[in-house]
């Protein structure tokens, strides 16, 4: 291969990394007959970056014929660009079945073979959506494609190669990830491409020793392409761009940059990294490239902490905080081009920490509120269908699918208006159509984008004499906000060995132990007793976090009683759900109980008599109640006719999913319409207008994972779907106590007693029949209590 082609090979392998979003190179050569109009339209896209129309040009076509594969390649491209990864990947599936049949000459960077780039952009994007184990397959087919002959292909091989290290490293196994990277460096190129490939090197193993946290190798291997400076010079000169004001290569110069400066930042030099970070955050181009900007934001708040500026470094965290939800997705769209995934949620607690130092609780609650609806954004970032109801459902959804578009436009690597929060031609920016759809349909806008309430919108929204016991960590640490009267008092709980103190209380519990009450008083000394301004609270809103929503806080030991006996609780996954809790209005009244229990699940083992018991009885005693049992509770007749009850008892076997939030589900009987497993994915695709759903069977599991998004996601999925409360249980609880407990707690709900105060009156009365917790302890009530 030429030098000249070796240049377009540089610019293709660089932007198909991720790493530079340079006009494309465009070439129609090979021999390939093309279609001229076609060719020039996507010419000119491509050399202005503008991917997004060259996604709606190809896709247009693709609808009336079937694409060449140069256009397709040049779709498959534009999506990878566009971080579009559900529609690549199946474009990539194309385009490999035709490369095997027909041409594999490409538009785009003139490449004679695209093979290979197949599966490196498949490889790039396995990276980034954490899929580590395919992204090393992908990378590694590449290397076998090019079968040790790297003659023409050098660019091809050294990124396979830091795609390798970096997958490999990502997944756990520095090792190997150390290993590829020293192969990396040892590649073996001919004088010509070794020039031409060497910022591509350079940067290639930057990422990977980044990925390995090691910053000396970083500086020392971005400091070797010693010529790279010159390179931009010269070209920009040549290509005329210095003359416009411009850098052909401002797209490599910001992750170069960001690498730089954090590996300067991290071993010790950080008069240079300050210099450094306020020079590549002044560069016009920063802002548009949305996935490095907030982490190089919050980098000079780091420099800024490190300075002991605390007023610069709260600045610079909450504008990387702005930047960040500006984002939907959780998807790491730089893994791949900085070697590593930026940790959002650490941004927020070190604001948060910063603000506490600095005696502005009210404002550090705020954030914390904001950390969870991030944290909920990021749990429900691969979904893109959410049931949308009300007077102005249309509008919204119309409205949700131009916010989706303009995120991912954001989050795309492409060239943009220096003025990237606003929309081109008059049309809306981002942010009119986020605050449109607040209005329009506030619940999902929560969902895709953050929104909180200030503690006074959230103590506005509080029951009568109600205070919020919050509870939020990060890092090690863990803090308890005592929001009450306008006032919020903070208190740092100690964590060494809480998950030992939480998982002894459970297994104390579970197996019925007679030290229950020791463990119990532990976790109340650790938990509620350091607590400052308490005492005085008798109705409480908690919020957990992590591993506390595996906590039965009604069944923590003061020394004296219960927690439960003194308190009335109810949960929320954030404080800020209580904007979101209004008790539904329907034009017809609903009947007033569906209880499904002992659903057929084809295998005798799994059979729950009791709760076929349970449902029965309850059932019996509220009027205008239906039964489903067997093979009649089944997912089908729950989602047909779950809208119509007031009252929804489901009494069957439930799976928290700690590894996977939105696949925990509820077992029902499966039939030909649907397979049986109810999982909060679904619920949120569901319209209900309960006004209490009770999930009596369900139970979670300590596993290794402990981070709560597992009962966060199926409890958020019900309140979304319309339900006003759930009541579910932590542990599987004896059958016998179940239907007393459910029984007294119907009774009291006929009498109109509210539902926090019915459920821990059940519980205490069945505590006196049953005095050990784990009978009685293991419901809570999520919602408005009312």
């Amino acid at each position: 291969m030429n030098r000249a082609g070796r240049l377009q090979r540089i610019v293709g392998i660089l932007a198909f990394a991720g790493v530079l979003a340079l006009p494309a190179c465009v070439s129609p050569g090979g021999g390939v007959r093309v279609d001229r109009d076609v060719y020039a339209e996507v010419s000119a896209y491509a050399t202005t970056g503008r991917f997004d129309e060259i996604e709606r040009t190809l896709e247009a076509i693709a609808r009336e014929r079937e694409l060449s594969n140069q256009e397709r390649h040049a779709l498959c491209f534009a999506h990878a660009k566009t971080k579009r990864y559900d529609r690549l990947l199946p474009c990539l599936d194309k385009l490999e079945a035709g490369l095997r049949k027909g041409s594999r000459h490409s538009w785009l960077f003139g490449l004679e073979d695209a093979t290979p780039v197949v599966y490196l952009m498949r490889a790039v994007a396995r990276v980034d959506l954490a899929q580590y184990s395919e992204a090393r397959s992908e990378a590694k087919r590449a290397m076998d494609w090019l079968g040790g002959d790297y003659d023409g292909f050098g660019d091809i091989a050294i990124e396979a190669l830091a795609v390798q290290s970096i997958a490999a490293t990502l997944s756990g196994d520095p090792e190997r990830g150390r290993a590829l990277a020293r192969e990396l460096e040892a590649l073996d190129l001919r004088w010509g491409e070794a020039q031409d490939f060497a910022t591509t090197r350079s940067l290639a193993l930057a990422r990977a020793y980044a990925a390995l946290g090691d910053y000396r190798e970083v500086l020392r291997v971005i400091r070797e392409d010693e010529h790279f400076e010159w390179r931009v010079w010269a070209d920009n000169l040549f290509s005329g761009a210095s003359l416009r004001g411009a850098s052909n290569w401002v797209w490599i110069e910001l992750p170069r940059g960001f690498l730089l400066n954090r590996a300067l930042f991290e071993t010790g030099d950080v008069d240079a990294a300050r210099s450094g970070l306020d020079k590549l955050l002044a560069a016009p181009a920063a802002p548009a490239n949305g996935e490095i900007f907030w982490m190089m934001l919050y980098d000079r708040g780091r420099v800024a902490a490190r300075d002991g500026d605390i007023a610069a470094a709260i600045r610079y965290f909450r504008q990387a905080i702005e930047v960040i939800e500006l984002q939907r997705s959780s998807i790491n769209t730089e893994a791949a081009k900085i070697g590593f995934v930026g940790d959002k949620q650490v941004v927020y607690a070190e604001l948060i920490e910063m603000l506490l130092a600095s005696g502005r609780n009210n404002t550090a609650f705020d954030y914390m509120e904001r950390s969870k609806a991030r944290a909920l954004v990021d749990m429900l970032a691969a979904k893109n269908d959410f049931v949308v109801t009300g007077p102005r459902s249309g509008e919204a959804r119309e409205t949700f699918a131009r916010l989706k578009d303009a995120m991912l436009e954001r989050q795309a690597q492409v060239p943009v208006s220096a003025d990237s929060t606003r929309g081109a031609g008059g049309q809306m920016s981002l942010e009119e159509i986020r605050a449109r759809l607040a209005v329009i349909a506030p619940d999902l806008a929560s969902l895709i984008s953050v929104a909180s309430l200030s503690t006074s919108d959230v103590e506005a929204r509080l029951n009568k004499e109600e205070a919020v016991l919050e509870y939020y960590g990060h890092g090690g640490k863990l803090y308890a906000a005592l929001l009450d009267q306008g006032k919020v008092t903070v208190t740092e709980i100690a964590t060494e060995g809480l998950a030992d103190d939480v998982r002894a209380f459970r297994k104390a519990i579970d197996e019925r132990t007679d030290d229950v009450e020791r463990r119990s008083r532990a976790l109340y000394d650790r938990l509620i007793r350091p607590v400052r301004g308490l005492a005085a609270t008798g109705n409480l809103l908690v919020v957990p976090h992590g591993i506390l929503h595996y906590v039965s806080f009604g069944a923590l030991h003061d020394g004296r009683d219960y927690w439960l006996a003194r308190r009335s609780l109810r949960f929320l996954p954030s404080a800020s759900v209580v904007g979101f809790l209004d008790t539904p209005q329907q034009a017809t009244p609903p009947r007033h109980l569906l209880a499904i229990g002992n659903p057929d699940l084809g295998d005798e083992r799994f059979d729950l008599p009791s709760a076929q018991r349970e449902v029965e009885a309850i059932s019996a005693m509220v009027p205008d109640s239906r039964a489903l049992v067997r093979g009649e509770a089944s997912e089908t007749e729950f989602k047909r006719n779950a809208s119509r009850y007031r009252y929804l008892h489901i009494a069957s076997h439930g799976e928290y999913n700690a590894d996977n939030a939105l696949q925990s589900r509820l077992l029902l009987a499966r039939d030909e319409d649907n397979d049986g497993s109810l999982t909060t994915d679904e619920l949120y695709n569901l319209q209900l207008d309960a006004d209490m759903v009770t999930l009596s069977a369900c139970e979670t599991g300590l596993g290794t994972v402990l981070t709560g998004d597992d009962v966060v996601g199926l409890t958020r999925g019900f309140l979304y779907a319309g339900a006003s409360n759930i009541v579910a249980s932590l542990w599987q609880v004896d059958d016998d106590a179940t239907t007393m407990l459910m029984q007294n707690y119907y009774r009291r709900l006929d009498t109109g007693e509210p539902k926090r105060h019915a459920l821990r009156h059940a519980q205490l009365a069945t505590r006196e029949k049953y005095p050990h917790p784990f009978f009685w302890a293991a419901f809570f009530i999520t919602g408005n209590g009312r």
